[in-house]
C-alpha cells in the first residue's frame, strides 16, 4: 500500500513539472463609456476596462465661456463617485457605466463703482460685484434745495440705462464702469406776481394801485414787483408795454421805470397796458395801466 502511495505522489509531482495546467486567480472588470458632452470633454475620452472595486480618474474639462457643474452616472447604481462636483475625481464601477460630466455657463462679472456725485448721493454707494446682462437697480438721492438730473457711464459704452432720467431705475453693465448721478438746484416756479407803483413824478395813481392818470410831459412812475413764492428759483421779470393806439409817448424800462416823453403829444386818450413777465418760463404775468386821457 505504501508503495502505491509514492508511484500516485510521484506521477502527480511529474505532472508539475511537465507543465500540467496550474489553477488561476480572475478579477471582475466593467467598462467606463463616457456619455455624450456638451460644452466640454473628459477623460477617459473613449470607453475604457476598469476593475471592479478600483477608483478610476476622471477629469471633466469645459469648452471656452463654460464651467464644470457635476457628474452623473447611467446607471446612477453602477457608480461612486469621489466627488460629483470636482472637475478631477475619482469614480468606483460596480457595473458597467456611462459617466457624464455636466456643464454650465460660466457667470461673467463685472465691477459697478459710484462715481463721487455733487448735491446729492447714490445707491449701492459701495463697488458692487454685478452678473453681466443683468439689471441692477440704482438710486440717486438730492440734498435739500437740489433734484436729480440725469445718470451717466465711464466708459459709457459700457452701460445700459433703463431711463438715464429717472432717480430710481436699472442699469446693465457690458464691462467695469463708474456711474453717477448728476443734480442740479431744484427748479421753484413762479405762481404770482404783484405789481406796486411807487409815488409819481406828476398825475395821480389810484386808490387801488391799478393805474396811473398822468397828462404831463416827462413825468415818471417807479414800478415795483413782488413774487410768490418768496422762495422762486428765478424771481426776475421782464418789462414792455403796448397801447391801444399806435402811440409811443409812454414807455416802460428793464427796471420798471415808467417814462412820459418829454414830446408827448396828447392829441388823443391813450391806454397803455404795462407788463411784467416772470423770466422762468412759468407764463405767469401782472400788469398796470397808463391812463393819458384827451385834453380838456
Amino acid at each position: 500500500m505504501k508503495k502505491y502511495l509514492f508511484i500516485v505522489i510521484g506521477l502527480v509531482c511529474v505532472g508539475m513539472f511537465l507543465g500540467c495546467p496550474q489553477p488561476t486567480s480572475t478579477s471582475t472588470t466593467y467598462t467606463l463609456t463616457p456619455g455624450t458632452l456638451s460644452n466640454g470633454t473628459m477623460t477617459p475620452a473613449t470607453a475604457t476596462t476598469v476593475n471592479a472595486g478600483t477608483a478610476t480618474a476622471i477629469k471633466a474639462t469645459p469648452s471656452s465661456g463654460y464651467v464644470f457643474s457635476s457628474w452623473s452616472a447611467s446607471p446612477a447604481a453602477n457608480a461612486t463617485f469621489g466627488s460629483t462636483t470636482s472637475a478631477s475625481t475619482t469614480v468606483t464601477l460596480t457595473g458597467n457605466a456611462t459617466i457624464t460630466p455636466t456643464f454650465s455657463i460660466a457667470t461673467v462679472t463685472y465691477t459697478l463703482t459710484p462715481g463721487s456725485p455733487s448735491n446729492g448721493t447714490m445707491t449701492p454707494a459701495a463697488a458692487t460685484t454685478v452678473n453681466a446682462g443683468a439689471a441692477t437697480t440704482i438710486t440717486a438721492t438730492a440734498n435739500s434745495g437740489y433734484s436729480f438730473s440725469s445718470w451717466s457711464a465711464s466708459p459709457a459704452a459700457n452701460a445700459t440705462f433703463t431711463s438715464s432720467t429717472s432717480a430710481s431705475t436699472t442699469v446693465v453693465l457690458s464691462g467695469n464702469a463708474t456711474i453717477t448721478p448728476t443734480f442740479a438746484p431744484s427748479v421753484i416756479p413762479v405762481t404770482g406776481i404783484t405789481i406796486t407803483p411807487g409815488t409819481p413824478t406828476a398825475g395821480n395813481v389810484n386808490l387801488q394801485k391799478t393805474y396811473w392818470i398822468i397828462h404831463t410831459q416827462g413825468a415818471t412812475l417807479q414800478l415795483t414787483t413782488t413774487i410768490t413764492p418768496s422762495n422762486a428759483t428765478n424771481k426776475t421779470v421782464t418789462w414792455s408795454v403796448s397801447s391801444n393806439t399806435s402811440s409811443t409817448d409812454v414807455t416802460v424800462d428793464s427796471s420798471g421805470l415808467i417814462t412820459v416823453s418829454s414830446t408827448a403829444s396828447f392829441t388823443a386818450a391813450t391806454i397803455y397796458t404795462i407788463t411784467a413777465t416772470a423770466n422762468d418760463e412759468s407764463g405767469i404775468t401782472a400788469t398796470f395801466i397808463v391812463n393819458v386821457p384827451t385834453p380838456s
